[in-house]
């Protein structure tokens, strides 16, 4: 069983737009809402690749009722705790010429009641899972040390954490060594202020990290593809070459992937091929947290990890 934890949940407001003019009126088409958030993403992919998943987190408001209407129609177990403030609403607006510009809102305000009414029963879910997946923003209101406090809990029942969300929560989520972390290029090199712009300076920070107690480190280097830095070494897969119909979410399907392939037992290589398949097959859908098992199978014969690095420290 694998436990998706999503503290800031959103509702994406996906809309098409010719072109994006700042400072001008700009007329939206084909707007739609899809259950979002980067813990949604990961709940939904997980659920297409066949996974047991407890879905937890805050919801509330009528956005809130759609997030977890959402959740249970793809067959994942719903099990949010309940704010008064509505979930967030995010905007995403899709160009003519394939780019896309993200609107976020920083979402609601979580007091102390709620907080600790969601510890206790995140305390019960973690007796049922294998695997506890955290994604995302933390919401206000929640102390910036939040994931680490929930990464020890986890780790105190010998359930296996994976951590995705940046910045200071990253920061201090990783004092808690998390099995793994998968940060993106920008995300790896705010952490230690430090310029990435070789493969060889990627490979030394995510091997600074290792040796901080984080066993796997997944960087995502965007179209390039991705790197991970585990026990064995540094493998790298290079991204399949597509058109994409729509980005947003490919992060969040590597993620779903690797905790698949974790839950299998499945690690190192086999586990980076499986989340560049699963990434590629996201960016040819319109709704994020979808894609087709056919496109994931064909990708996976294509995938190659190009080199592997054993490190001497």
């Amino acid at each position: 069983m694998i436990l998706t934890v999503s503290l800031n949940p959103a509702v994406d407001r996906t809309a098409e737009v010719d072109e994006l003019k700042p400072g001008c009126v700009n007329r939206l088409k084909h707007v739609k809402d899809y259950p979002g958030g980067k813990g949604i993403n990961v709940t939904r992919v997980l659920r297409i690749l066949g996974a047991d998943v407890i879905a937890t987190g805050f919801t509330g408001g009528y956005t809130g009722k759609f997030i977890e209407e959402a959740v249970r129609e793809c067959g994942a177990e719903s099990a949010f705790e309940e704010t008064k403030a509505p979930v967030r609403t995010n905007l995403n607006i899709i160009s003519a010429d394939g780019s896309v510009t993200e609107i976020l809102e920083p979402g609601s305000f979580i007091g102390e009641e709620v907080i600790s009414r969601f510890l206790v029963k995140y305390e019960e879910h973690l007796d049922r899972a294998d695997i506890a997946v955290f994604s995302g923003s933390l919401p206000q209101g929640v102390p910036v040390d939040f994931y680490g406090r929930l990464i020890s809990m986890a780790k105190k029942k010998n359930v296996k954490t994976i951590l995705d969300c940046s910045g200071e929560a990253l920061r201090e989520g990783i004092k808690a060594c998390p099995d793994l972390i998968k940060p993106n290029i920008k995300e790896l090199s705010d952490l230690f202020g430090k310029k990435t712009d070789s493969m060889e300076a990627v490979e030394g920070l995510a091997e600074k990290i290792r040796q901080e107690g984080v066993k796997n480190v997944c960087v995502s280097l965007g179209e390039k593809g991705l790197l991970l830095d585990d026990s064995d070494g540094c493998h790298f897969a290079e991204a399949i070459k597509l058109e994409p119909v729509n980005t947003v979410g490919c992060g969040d399907a590597a993620v779903a992937a690797l905790a698949y392939s974790f839950d299998r037992g499945d690690m190192g290589e086999n586990a980076l091929k499986m989340a560049v398949a699963v990434s590629a097959a996201n960016t040819q859908e319109r709704e994020s947290g979808k894609f087709s098992i056919q496109l994931m199978d064909e990708y996976l014969k294509i995938v190659k990890v190009n080199h592997t690095i054993h490190k001497e420290v």
